[in-house]
């Protein structure tokens, strides 16, 4: 939402409940943009968290599946 671009993985068939994200960042990734990054996780996890699925309604992800 903020502009960052962390992509999200699927694992293993025995794993599936898990996702895993990759950041990879330049030499130069400063400490003001890693709290920049930290913060905006923590916002958008905090919006998550606040979301409420049912049982018939599968919330989006990036498996495929």
């Amino acid at each position: 939402m903020q502009g960052w671009l962390v992509p999200a993985y699927p694992t293993l068939a025995n794993l599936e409940h898990l996702d895993v994200q990759c950041l990879v960042v330049r030499q130069d990734f400063s400490m003001p943009l890693a709290i920049a990054l930290v913060r905006d996780m923590r916002k958008q996890v905090d919006i998550l968290n606040g979301q409420v699925t049912t049982q018939t309604e599968k919330a989006f992800d990036h498996s495929g599946r």
